[in-house]
């Protein structure tokens, strides 16, 4: 025993040193693993090739001397290809499973790049149900993770409502961004992506200018209509286009006059945990996580997530969607 103890003090704590070296390599690529196998294959050689007081060769002699070791001693190559395999397997399994950060590629950890544009909301074809399933089930792994990272959300509702609820709803969270649709004037209406520093006097702001503007609109609109007495059917056609923008105007400037349940999501920047609670606030419908690391600027909505969605998400054009500051508009 007392031999073996001997010869357990000498290769073991060798055996753990290479290993951890090996392992800490995992995180610099494959570069780095390759580099540490070979080192961890010297001092196996080493230790064979200077056994003490020939421990390690009477060892040979008695256990190894038939059967599928006595391959190994006649070529011991081989048995450091095993090793090195069975290392570099290991490594190749935990290098395809981590992504830039070394964390699961699409898991709670995924970091965005630099410059990276960030999408979220639905896709084409979505179905709502698996839509709403797949938001929960992530907001639920990200508080599981870690509760106190942050991350950006497109929070969307199940009804329009006016800004100074939305407000209520969220006032746990910081709002970085306030999307509305006046619905009364139907789906070719403007979406306004309203950036704010304060939710309800901002958006407010942007209600009033966004109303004074399609009043313009419309009357340009009606003036281009009331200019065309050709009876030419291109004309005709043209002009009742123009009285066909004219009216939604007219409905949007009508609205946005009042503070209108025009509101159906916010972008948010939150803790894990109080997207997570945001989940179950009555009128939240979904709360939409993009990937760690992106702020509110990186992130743009390509498709909307209306509360009048049912079934899939339609493949619809972003209806006349620009950008206002909070200063009330461009």
């Amino acid at each position: 025993m007392s031999r073996l103890s001997e010869l357990d003090d000498r290769i073991v704590p060798l055996l753990a040193a290479r290993l951890r070296a090996l392992v800490d390599g995992v995180g610099g690529g494959a570069a780095g693993v390759r580099g540490r196998v070979v080192g961890l294959r010297s001092g196996l050689v080493g230790v064979l090739r200077n056994p003490r007081g020939g421990l390690l060769q009477r060892l040979d002699d008695r256990y190894a001397a038939r059967g599928p070791l006595a391959l190994l001693r006649e070529v011991p190559q081989l048995g450091l290809l095993v090793v090195a395999a069975l290392f570099l397997g290991g490594a190749g399994v935990a290098l395809a499973r981590s992504g830039p950060s070394g964390e699961a590629p699409g898991g709670p950890g995924s970091a965005i790049g630099a410059g990276e544009v960030v999408t979220v909301g639905p896709e084409v074809g979505d179905t709502v149900a698996s839509y709403i399933d797949a938001t929960k089930a992530r907001v639920v792994d990200l508080n599981r993770a870690d509760p106190d990272k942050r991350y950006t959300a497109l929070v969307s509702f199940v009804a329009y409502a006016k800004v100074e609820d939305i407000a209520t709803l969220v006032e746990e969270v910081a709002t970085e961004r306030v999307f509305s649709r006046a619905k009364a004037a139907g789906m070719t209406s403007e979406v306004l992506e309203i950036e704010v520093d304060q939710i309800v006097p901002d958006t407010l702001r942007v209600f009033a200018a966004t109303a004074e503007r399609k009043a313009l609109d419309q009357e340009a609109n009606l003036s281009q209509a009331r200019s065309i007495t050709s009876t030419v059917p291109t004309e005709v056609a043209f002009k009742a286009e123009f009285v066909r923008q004219a009216a939604v105007e007219g409905k949007e400037a009508a609205a946005y006059r009042t503070s209108c349940e025009c509101v159906f999501a916010v972008l948010v920047e939150a803790t894990a945990r109080q997207l997570s609670e945001l989940v179950s606030v009555p009128g939240v419908r979904t709360v939409d996580v993009a990937v760690a690391g992106a702020t509110a600027k990186d992130v743009d909505v390509e498709q909307y997530f209306l509360p009048e969605d049912k079934g899939s998400i339609p493949a619809r054009p972003r209806p006349f969607a620009q950008d206002y500051a909070a200063t009330g508009g461009s």
